[in-house]
């Protein structure tokens, strides 16, 4: 008898141990997947009397495969 409660006193530290190491790990997953943040600024002017333009829509595109990411008014 004394050697099962043994047996289950080890399992349940070994289980907790697991538990433990499996939080840390998927904390540091969490915080690896930090986005980078990047800041674009300009002025929105009209092609021609290069007078600032108010309320324009601003949309910012992938390149390669125009996802849109972002957008704003000014």
């Amino acid at each position: 008898m004394k050697n099962l409660l043994s047996e289950k006193y080890y399992f349940s530290i070994c289980l907790k141990i697991f538990l433990i190491c499996c939080l840390f790990i998927s904390s540091i997953l969490v915080f690896a997947q930090k986005q980078y943040l990047r800041t674009l600024q300009g002025n929105v002017v009209d092609s021609i009397t290069h007078k600032p333009l108010a309320y324009t829509t601003i949309q910012i595109f992938s390149l390669k495969d125009s996802v849109f990411y972002s957008g704003a008014i000014s």
